[in-house]
């Protein structure tokens, strides 16, 4: 755990330098008891990814499990004959709504800032928290 960390790295832009010292004495602890693989267990780390990576050094393994289970996910569906056909990328992202308790317009920001410009025309709608 890191807490602090998915705060900023959902602070448009994303913030570096703040990530870096952050995250510089966890890995450096990680380091010190030995660690050769790191698993990232949190939806947001994997935007950081390379600064945990450059920080714990080339004899640490880091992974990321959102590809990993997206591609079981893929399998299983095609197994069942369940898997959509695939889409041009702006219809995919003209059929994903996202939900915030939150401000919209915020939250569009932040999934431009993380994911690329492309989402900017994304439904986002808010509901009561």
């Amino acid at each position: 755990p890191c807490p602090g960390l998915v705060e900023l790295i959902e602070t448009v832009p994303m913030p570096t330098g703040a990530i870096r010292e952050l995250l510089e004495p966890v890995v450096n602890d990680l380091r010190t008891k030995n660690a050769d693989v790191i698993v990232l267990g949190c939806t947001h780390y994997p935007f950081v990814a390379p600064v945990i990576s450059s920080l714990a050094g080339p004899g640490v393994s880091v992974i990321e499990t959102g590809q990993p289970v997206a591609r079981q996910l893929n399998a299983r569906l095609q197994a069942e004959g369940l898997l959509n056909p695939q889409l041009e990328s702006q219809d995919e992202i003209d059929r994903v709504s996202f939900f915030t308790t939150g401000n919209p317009q915020e939250f569009r920001l932040k999934l431009c800032s993380l994911l690329g410009d492309q989402w900017a025309t994304a439904q986002v709608q808010q509901l009561e928290a």
